[in-house]
């Protein structure tokens, strides 16, 4: 622990840093210009145990597919549900001729070997359409809502395919009988009246991988292309106009992407010292903040007094970075959420902010390291304690897990981040954790009274 005096200088400065009151203190009643302020420094090791995770609930916009093993964090296997959007309203012109059907699906890019064949499957989905609103966790038992009976199509793609004209699509021709079922229904053309009508017609598509163990897509769109044609007479000529009605799996419907690691737990090999985060919805850390020893350390130091967390952070050091040629890459932006917070959390949005009082989240920087800033929070934790008028709890516990920022604009170009959702991508890191013995991952509280 460090301490030191300011006198009049230093309580002047905090006055005109206090001015700006959007962060929330303990104690701000400014004291006459001749008492001191007292400053202290302590460190707290932190406590730490890595979480296997079974499920999240998401509403993705972009999905894996695929099958890809890593010899230190496991298997992951993933696989999608989606409804396809029908054109509601729609009515298809007399004498149409349906021509053919594809379901159609594009990739902005793969992690894992290009080059390994993996085939993919898609079935028709059954049992009770999906709701909009409903919770689907991303460990969804495939067996209630895909119908192996009905398979639609099965092709076997190289990710990194140089053959086609454009090697992010993949087209999956459907049979002919297939084709007749959406033939127009020139009577009430009930099948495209409202959404309800059409998920009992055709409740969606799943999409799986039963063979290659190296890659993983990942895919920006989904959707079902119906290509159909009629004939135009003219005083000269008859002309034959080809059309494409399109099915999306976009934001108005619904899509799950599956998401398991089956040998997750006898890969991983927990080293002495060491913590994991790995995404998607795979491991993640749980952060214990002892905030009762930290109040009891700042009454001992500075007693009696009007406190001030000036600043409260946590260094998170990766070790051991994986640079081999298919290596998971380290997590961009990486999240503590309060635990009882990530526990009822049902839906992809996690409010967050630098110096948030629920969920705050670090940039990894040029160091290799995460820096949390927790004074905000800190404080909100003693603060409350204290109009209780009891000590605080014996420890905060936090999760730490990797997470995809979305931005809002503030003005002109400048933006910043609102809310984070699960990151979906494959991202790992080691981290050292609250016991290791080089450089354990601690609390640094700087803190002043008055």
């Amino acid at each position: 622990m460090r301490r030191f005096l300011l006198g009049v200088f230093a309580l002047s400065v905090l006055f005109l840093a206090s001015c700006k009151n959007d962060v929330p203190d303990i104690g701000s009643s400014i004291q006459p210009g001749s008492d001191l302020i007292e400053f202290a420094a302590d460190t707290f090791h932190l406590a730490t145990d890595t979480m296997l995770i079974n499920s999240i609930y998401t509403l993705p916009d972009s999905f894996l597919l695929g099958y890809f093993h890593n010899e230190k964090y496991g298997s992951t296997q993933a696989e999608i549900f989606a409804q396809l959007k029908a054109p509601i309203g729609f009515v298809f012109r007399k004498g149409v001729k349906m021509d053919s059907a594809a379901i159609v699906f594009s990739y902005y890019s793969w992690f894992g070997d290009g080059n390994s064949p993996m085939r993919i499957n898609i079935y028709e989905m059954k049992g009770k359409p999906f709701t909009f609103s409903g919770l689907y966790p991303s460990s969804i038992d495939p067996s209630e809502y895909a119908d192996f009976t009905k398979p639609l199509a099965s092709q076997v793609i190289l990710p990194k395919d140089t053959m086609r004209g454009d090697s992010t699509q993949v087209f999956f021709k459907l049979s002919k009988e297939f084709v007749q079922r959406f033939l127009p229904d020139t009577a009430k053309n009930t099948t495209y009246a409202s959404d309800a009508n059409f998920f009992n017609f055709f409740k969606g598509i799943y999409i799986n991988s039963d063979f290659g163990t190296s890659a993983l897509l990942a895919i920006r769109n989904i959707r079902l292309n119906y290509y159909y044609s009629y004939k135009v007479k003219t005083a000269d000529s008859t002309y034959t106009i080809s059309q494409v009605l399109s099915f999306p799996a976009n934001n108005e419907v619904r899509q799950v992407n599956r998401i398991l690691h089956p040998n997750r737990k006898e890969m991983l090999a927990p080293e002495a010292g060491l913590t994991y985060i790995s995404s998607p919805a795979n491991i993640f850390t749980r952060v214990r903040i002892p905030i009762e020893r930290i109040a009891a350390r700042i009454n001992d130091s500075i007693p009696n007094a009007n406190i001030v967390i000036n600043t409260a952070n946590i260094k998170m050091e990766i070790a051991n970075r994986d640079n081999s040629k298919y290596g998971i890459p380290l997590p961009r932006y990486a999240m503590l959420i309060r635990e009882k917070t990530f526990r009822s959390m049902q839906k992809n949005k996690i409010p967050t902010s630098l110096t948030d009082t629920t969920a705050v989240y670090a940039e990894l920087d040029s160091a290799k390291h995460y820096v949390f800033d927790l004074r905000r929070l800190l404080a909100t934790e003693l603060q409350l304690a204290k109009k209780k008028g009891q000590a605080p709890s014996q420890s905060l516990d936090m999760v730490l897990m990797p997470f995809t920022p979305v931005h809002s604009k503030v003005s002109g170009s400048r933006e910043n981040i609102a809310w984070g959702k699960h990151m979906i991508p494959m991202s790992a890191a080691t981290i050292r954790s609250g016991a290791n013995t080089e450089s354990p991952m601690r609390i640094k509280v700087v803190y002043s009274g008055f």
